[in-house]
Formats: structure tokens, sequence, C-alpha cells
């Protein structure tokens, strides 16, 4: 669980100050992404979240490898459903 001094961001180097750049560059770059969870579960840090496709996972996970490199990183990052088109036109009554 993160402490007060681990939202701060903690020395330049140390894991809790990556971590903070990571969720930075999650929220406010190209990604946009707030729904993730970043935390550092002993000696490695956890990626979990639903993202909206595969390419979007990919470019997080992208993302967290450069800025974590290093670091052993565990992800549970999933997509949510199914993103295919329908087959055919849905009929209504």
């Amino acid at each position: 669980m993160n402490t007060p001094e681990d939202l701060s961001g903690g020395p330049p180097g140390s894991a809790e100050y990556r971590i903070e750049h990571f969720r930075e560059r999650l929220a406010d770059g190209e990604l946009a992404e707030l729904g993730l969870i970043v935390e550092l579960r002993g000696s490695a840090v956890l990626l979990r979240g639903t993202v909206l496709t595969p390419a979007y996972r990919d470019r997080v996970l992208d993302l967290a490898r450069t800025e974590l490199a290093g670091l052993t990183l565990h992800d549970d990052v999933v997509v949510a459903g199914n993103t295919a088109q329908p087959e055919r036109a849905e009929d209504l009554p």
C-alpha cells in the first residue's frame, strides 16, 4: 500500500519515484489512462486494471517496460469485453 511518503515520489531513481513518474505519464500523456493501478509489492511492481483494446494494452505495457526498466513488472492488465463487430444487424420487433 502506498504511504504519503511514496506519493511524494521519494528520491529520484527510487522505485517509488519511478512508479509515480509512470503514473503521471499514464494520466497526462497520449494514453490518458486513469483506471490502471500501479503498486509496489515488495521488490516488484504490479500493474493491474482494464483497457479497451489489445493495442492499447500493448502501448501501456511498452511504456511500463520503458519507465520501470530494471524493476520486476507483473501485469494483470486485461482487455474489456469483445471488440469484434457484430456479424449481422439486430432484429427488433
